[in-house]
């Protein structure tokens, strides 16, 4: 089978910078095992780095079975701005552009959503060939581009937005299959669609493969990590990912704030980037118990996780992350990490009642100050959770289980 895999803004097989593989790269790596040509189309602009690859389009061949296509775009600063919308669109067309041009057409398309534009564009392509697509819903837009603006005006935003309500409505209308990150995502997909579930709609969880190091790297990434926390606290808690809008800091550099003077401390370790870090650093500048570490590998985050106790996914608390369980939070639970969070809605609370997550308030940092204050006198609860974290992982977001049920529905279609 030769199938197609759309997926923009996540890291690449040429990329060799030691990020974490994501949707596309798990996705062909699975299809490569078991015998399939792939190509993977994507974005020379590089999101999670926000800067370009190589400023043009570029064709690489990574195998006899795997080929990247890279399509140059303009690439925005901001993860929602009017710059991204524009950078996405243009990259839609570039893409059609090129399909237009292409000789030899897959058996199957897979395409990640969001982006918006580029996904439309695409099944346009699709649909005009008459080739099976599946599209793959990782965050409902445009609802979080909605999200993002004061709720008094959210219902004039709605309309304004309305043309990329009726995109993504076609987009997912005419696919053979809807897969989507949580059971809630893929019931809003289906009624922005305006059709019933069929047996090609599946819950395809964000899980990442199982990560193999030599022992000379763990051991250099271990010193590393303990490097890194410059004092003996009683709770190590830890965070990696995007520092941006999508996240709510404030409660957690209070509750910081609040631990720094007090004998038994808790550490904060924050790692990544992004449009808010410099703020988050500002804030907690003069905190001995917070610690910025910038964008780290996947050696490294192992590495850290194996000195702290427990993680922390401080999500702003809105309709678009509510129901969620990220890729990070479940990256949380296979490194054996039990889960602060700030959001209350299914995802939150399926981890909870498994023992592997407590949810706090954001709007009131005492909340989070209160569990740690338990936890604090509780270290067989925490060492409970850890197991419960782990159980969780391997009973519903293990590689192989989710993987061969994604490959199954879409070779099956």
């Amino acid at each position: 089978m030769n199938i197609w895999i759309f997926q923009t803004g996540e890291p690449l097989h040429c990329d060799e910078d030691g990020s974490r593989p994501m949707r596309a790269m798990n996705l062909a790596n699975f299809f490569v095992s078991r015998g399939h040509k792939v190509v993977i189309w994507s974005s020379d602009f590089y999101h999670q780095k926000s800067k370009h690859r190589f400023n043009k389009d570029k064709t690489i061949r990574i195998s006899n079975l795997l080929t990247i296509e890279l399509i140059n775009s303009p690439g925005y600063k901001n993860n929602i701005s009017i710059s991204r919308l524009y950078d996405h669109f243009i990259l839609g067309i570039r893409f059609l552009k090129k399909l237009k041009n292409r000789k030899d057409i897959p058996d199957i398309g897979f395409i990640g959503f969001p982006p918006m534009e580029v996904a439309y564009f695409v099944s346009r392509w699709f649909k005009r060939k008459k080739i099976k697509y599946f599209v793959d819903v990782k965050d409902p837009w445009p609802d979080h581009l909605v999200d993002a603006f004061p709720k008094k005006i959210k219902s004039i935003i709605k309309i304004i937005f309305l043309p990329y309500y009726i995109i993504t409505r076609l987009t997912f209308r005419d696919s053979e299959g809807i897969s989507a990150i949580t059971e809630s995502f893929l019931d809003w997909s289906l009624e922005l669609s305006g059709r019933k579930i069929n047996r090609n709609d599946f819950v395809f969880p964000l899980v990442s493969t199982p990560y193999e190091e030599n022992y000379d790297q763990k051991l250099k990434s271990l010193e590393w990590a303990k490097s890194i926390i410059k004092n003996d606290a009683s709770i190590n808690i830890f965070f990696v990912g995007t520092i941006g809008k999508s996240f709510n800091f404030e409660p957690v550099l209070e509750a910081a704030e609040f631990f720094d003077t007090k004998v038994k401390k808790i550490n904060f370790i924050i790692c990544g980037d992004g449009e808010l870090k410099k703020s988050a650093e500002n804030k907690s500048s003069s905190l001995r118990n917070v610690f910025f570490t910038g964008w780290i590998n996947r050696s490294q985050i192992n590495a850290l996780a194996s000195v702290c106790d427990l993680s922390i996914a401080p999500y702003i608390n809105n309709d678009t992350f509510k129901n969620t369980i990220s890729n990070k939070m479940i990256d949380y639970l296979s490194l054996g990490l039990p889960l602060l969070t700030s959001i209350d809605g299914s995802g939150a609370c399926y981890l909870r009642d498994n023992n592997s997550a407590i949810i706090y308030d954001e709007n009131n940092y005492k909340t989070l100050v209160n569990i740690l204050e338990e936890l604090l006198l509780d270290q067989d609860l925490i060492n409970k959770m850890r197991t419960s974290a782990l159980e969780t992982f391997d009973t519903n977001y293990s590689y192989e289980i989710v993987y061969e049920n994604a490959y199954k529905k879409i070779t099956k279609s």
